[in-house]
C-alpha cells in the first residue's frame, strides 16, 4: 500500500494505493487519525486506486468514523471503485461516510 497526502486550502486529500489488508491497515488508520489530531478541517479519502479492502480495513474505517465524529471533523470517501463501493454498501459502512464520486469540492 502507498500513502499519498496532499495538503490543500480547506481539506486534506488522503490518496491510497493498493490493498487495506492486515499488514497495512495499521498504517492507513494511523495517517488518517494524525491527519485528524494535527487540525484538518476536512479528510477526503481517495480510494480511486485501493483494489482490495478486507474486513481489518473496514475496522480501520470505523476508528476513523468514530475519531472523526468525536473532533467534529469530516470525513468524506472519494472516487472508490465498485468492488470497494460494494463492499461498503453491503456493510452499511456508506452511512458512516459522506460518498463522492469525484474529487470537486
Amino acid at each position: 500500500m502507498e500513502i499519498v497526502v496532499r495538503r490543500e486550502k480547506t481539506r486534506v486529500v488522503m490518496e491510497i494505493k493498493g490493498r487495506i489488508d492486515t499488514k497495512t491497515e495499521p498504517e492507513f488508520t494511523e495517517t488518517a487519525l494524525k491527519l485528524l489530531e494535527d487540525g484538518t478541517r476536512e479528510l477526503w479519502l481517495d480510494l480511486a486506486e485501493v483494489v482490495y479492502l478486507s474486513s481489518i480495513g473496514l475496522r480501520g474505517l470505523f476508528i476513523i468514523a468514530r475519531a472523526s465524529k468525536a473532533k467534529k471533523i469530516p470525513v468524506l470517501i472519494c472516487r472508490s471503485g465498485r468492488m470497494v463501493r460494494d463492499t461498503l454498501e453491503m456493510s452499511g459502512y456508506d452511512s458512516f461516510f459522506e460518498m463522492r464520486n469525484g474529487l470537486e469540492v
